[in-house]
Order: structure tokens, then C-alpha cells, then sequence
């Protein structure tokens, strides 16, 4: 689909509006490469489900 969801022509801009001039962006857009790192931090582990230390009957169901 070539859908920028996440707007990386207006970030590629702003940090280099002098080189923005010259290129095209429906071309160039396909070719960029993206690495997502992630950080996450369980805060409440086994809270939703039943196991060792949460007996079936303290479990919240929705």
C-alpha cells in the first residue's frame, strides 16, 4: 500500500529540509529499512489468569 502510517517523510524533513529538495519520496519511501526496538515492563504478572500463585477463584473474568 505505500501508506507512510507513521509519517516518516515529515520527521526526514525536518531533519534535512536541504536534501528533501532533492529527492522523490514516493520512490525513495519503499526502499527505507526500519528497525523497531522495543521496551516493555510487565507491572502486574498473573493477574488475569489462574497459576501457581493465584487461585481460579481470585481470578477477574470480564
Amino acid at each position: 500500500m505505500h501508506a507512510d502510517i507513521f509519517d516518516f517523510a515529515e520527521t526526514f524533513y525536518r531533519k534535512y529540509p536541504k536534501e528533501w529538495e532533492n529527492i522523490n519520496w514516493e520512490e525513495k519511501f519503499p526502499e527505507i529499512q526500519v528497525h523497531i526496538q522495543v521496551n516493555s515492563k510487565i507491572e502486574s504478572p498473573g493477574l488475569v489468569d489462574s497459576g501457581v500463585n493465584r487461585p481460579e477463584s481470585e481470578v477477574i473474568k470480564d
